[in-house]
């Protein structure tokens, strides 16, 4: 089973878009140091918004020496930008 953590998970649509085989940890926003060192530990993808990670350094510090990937960004119409990381080796 494939784990994720995002920001305001609802806003990803949940599980109306990401099914019951994918385990979905929410996050605050934005997220705090700890909270982000414990869901990288557990997900293979992580979510967070563009404007929460230009706020913090240490975030995109933090994620990279937890093994994952520069981010792919997600834009869409008037959303918030959204960067999501993928961890080394996860796979699509």
């Amino acid at each position: 089973m494939r784990t994720v953590a995002l920001s305001q998970a609802w806003a990803y649509g949940h599980r109306l878009l990401l099914g019951n085989r994918v385990a979905v940890l929410d996050l605050e926003t934005p997220p705090r140091a700890a909270e982000l060192r414990s869901v990288a530990a557990a997900a293979d993808r992580i979510g967070l918004y563009a404007a929460d990670l230009e706020r913090s350094a240490a975030a995109a510090r933090l994620l990279g020496e937890a093994g994952f990937d520069a981010p792919a960004v997600f834009h869409f119409w008037q959303s918030k930008p959204v960067l999501l990381f993928r961890k080394h080796g996860g796979g699509r």
